[in-house]
């Protein structure tokens, strides 16, 4: 049973984006001097804007690629302009049906990930 604990563990290191299933919460840490790509692509027919950032989950320190939708974003910049760069993000739901929980897990006080 542990071999294949660790295969999925493997899997998961390997991954480069992050996953949430719903009822999920994960830490992640969020660089500032990093702006989100904007990656056009089609989502059940229709053409669609996301939000590519990249991350850091602070269970694994694993550098990662976190791809949201435009609401998203824009509850993510909320949280940037008043400086907190380290989120606890709750996904509720599935498909068209998602809703994500944000709320800082701490304040930084530089570019670097530095903490109050």
């Amino acid at each position: 049973m542990a071999n294949i604990n660790e295969i999925g563990n493997m899997i998961e290191e390997d991954n480069k984006w992050i996953k949430f299933e719903s009822g999920e919460t994960k830490v992640l840490q969020f660089n500032p001097s990093l702006a989100p790509e904007r990656v056009e692509g089609e989502y059940q027919g229709r053409k669609s804007t996301r939000y590519e950032f990249q991350v850091t989950d602070l269970s694994t320190n694993q550098g990662k690629l976190w791809t949201v939708s435009k609401t998203v974003a824009s509850m993510l910049r909320d949280y940037f302009q008043e400086e907190y760069y380290t989120l606890k993000i709750k996904r509720n739901g599935t498909g068209l049906d998602t809703k994500y929980q944000i709320m800082p897990a701490q304040k930084s006080v530089d570019d670097h990930g530095g903490e109050e």
